[in-house]
């Protein structure tokens, strides 16, 4: 009798054994647990972002496919650089998510599941697949859906979004989809290209058939369709109208599709310069011309000058370099970047004027100044004063007016030997040793936008011009303008005095007038302006 209770148990068992292990597969497979029945919705988020919810008959085909899935030992293709469509089945125990790869072909569609291990769709879930909606992007990655129309100019590609298109493509069952999924678009495009680059218009299909209008700003149409008889004398604006059609071929049934855009004929920008060969403490002037509107310029040099600040005119824009006096003697290259173009001009600079001459100042006051501590806040100061620029006080050409009647010590670019020290003293401005009580004056029309009192600097007077261009007063005996003031040029507004580093030493010290001129927080040699004023190409 127990013999024959025990058969009956493990014939029981071995009966079983098959439904146990068809459960433990249906509830393990792909690493993660799903009870098929618990399974209410099915999230789907395609390639481009696009999110769908599926429930009803769309949740059994998908957990079926999961389910029936065979494990691959590596994925069928590099899949580094495809984006997947992820999918969730949400249930209760908790979600289940793959990443799932596809393609055109039933043997290429496979998946990874969130433990990183890799399954073969079968090819009738694989075929189903391919024929909803949602993996309409398998036929776009695989060219079938409407042909994209490229503009190319030079390196640069851009694509061009239809304004309206009909077009249908072949699925994997060979029946005639509409194409949803390209964009088309109502709103404004625009290209540009320059002048000497040209543009191609490039579809990724040939169409059969297709014809491409160009029309002038008051509509009048070209009598030009090729893009290399595109000539023009200034910048000037266009329209393209494209119209193409395509036939039917092995993945699609063919359709039409319209493209409107603008275009901007862009005349390479020319790069002219004041003059091939400068010195220290002159000022360079940089003219650009045939500027399309929000062209942004830059500057890369090895020169010792200023930040690029670009001035715009009617007939394009300018901008100020101002040449240190410690830039070598050489030539030097100054690269400009326009919009997308690079060009390149060069200038020589050649010594300054100055000499190499000793002096006597008062020795504390030049040893402070030769601290860190003073550079840095000097450094502070001219930042200060070089961040703000007002609007123009006077005309390009007009010149600058000489501050004082006072004795010339020493002028711009002079090296000085300062009582006897080693260090040398780069004179960046003039030197004056007016009389005792000598009225100082405005150099030419601006407004006062700084007067303080410095230990080595003495009492400072700085009016700003406009165009960047600051005068410098340092040293004055009493100041007699406040900040905000509007002065003119030759006007008074201080009296020399002895103040900060001065010449001479002791009791003998001397009424001395530091002055300056700066560009952009760049001093420059104010002959330049005294002679010939403030040149502006124009």
């Amino acid at each position: 009798m127990n013999n024959n209770n025990q058969k009956h148990t493990w014939l029981w068992i071995l009966l079983c054994l098959p439904m146990v292990f068809i459960v433990y597969f249906a509830i393990t497979l792909s690493g993660g647990s799903i009870d098929p029945d618990s399974v209410k919705s099915v999230d789907v988020t395609t390639p481009d972002g696009q999110s769908l919810v599926f429930e009803g008959d769309d949740v059994t085909f998908y957990v079926d496919m999961y389910l029936e899935s065979d494990p691959l030992s590596a994925p069928i293709r590099d899949v580094s650089e495809e984006k997947p469509m992820n999918v969730t089945l949400k249930q209760k125990a908790g979600d289940t998510s793959f990443a799932l790869y596809a393609e055109t072909n039933t043997n290429g569609c496979f998946f990874r599941n969130n433990e990183g291990a890799y399954y073969s769709i079968p090819a009738d879930f694989a075929k189903e697949l391919l024929q909803r909606t949602e993996c309409a992007f398998v036929y776009q990655k695989a060219g079938h859906t409407l042909p994209v129309l490229n503009f190319i100019t030079g390196d640069e590609t851009q694509s061009v979004m239809p304004n309206d298109y009909a077009w249908q493509y072949k699925d994997i069952a060979g029946t005639a989809v509409k194409d949803d999924i390209t964009k088309k678009t109502d709103a404004e495009q625009f290209y540009s290209f320059y002048s000497d680059k040209g543009f191609i218009l490039r579809f990724s299909k040939e169409p059969a058939q297709h014809t491409v209008t160009f029309y002038k700003e008051d509509g009048t149409a070209l009598d030009a369709s090729d893009p290399t008889a595109l000539i023009f004398p200034t910048d000037t604006k266009l329209r393209a109208v494209v119209e193409a059609s395509w036939g039917q071929d092995a993945n699609s049934v063919g359709g039409t599709a319209k493209y409107s855009f603008d275009l901007l004929y862009d005349v390479l920008p020319e790069i002219i310069r004041s003059t091939e060969t400068v010195k220290g403490g002159d000022i360079l002037c940089v003219g650009f011309r045939h500027l399309s509107e929000n062209e942004k310029i830059s500057l890369e040099t090895q020169l010792i000058t200023s930040d690029i600040r670009v001035n715009y005119s009617e007939n394009g824009a300018y901008a100020l370099l101002p040449i240190s006096a410690a830039n070598a003697p050489g030539q030097y290259s100054l690269k400009f970047t326009v919009g997308n173009v690079e060009k390149t001009v060069d200038i020589t600079v050649s010594g300054t004027a100055g000499d190499f001459e000793m002096c006597t100042m008062d020795t504390e006051k030049y040893i402070e100044y030769l601290t860190p501590e003073f550079k840095q806040t000097y450094a502070a100061l001219m930042a200060e004063w070089a961040s703000s620029t007002g609007e123009p006080m006077m005309l390009p050409g007009d010149e600058f007016a000489r501050p004082t009647s006072g004795s010339l010590a020493f002028g711009y670019g002079t090296e000085l030997l300062v009582n006897g020290l080693p260090d040398k003293y780069l004179l960046e401005g003039i030197d004056y040793k007016p009389e005792d009580g000598t009225g100082i004056k405005a150099t030419q029309r601006g407004v006062v936008v700084y007067t303080g009192e410095n230990s080595v600097l003495g009492n400072i007077i700085v009016i700003d011009h406009g165009y960047g261009i600051k005068s410098h007063y340092y040293g004055v005996g009493t100041i007699g303008k406040s900040v905000g003031t509007t002065v003119q040029k030759g006007e008074l507004i201080a009296n020399a005095g002895v103040s900060g580093l001065c010449y001479g030493t002791g009791s003998e010290k001397i009424p001395t007038l530091h002055f300056y001129v700066s560009l952009d927080g760049v001093f420059v040699d104010p002959e330049v302006l005294f002679e010939k004023g403030l040149y502006i190409l124009d």
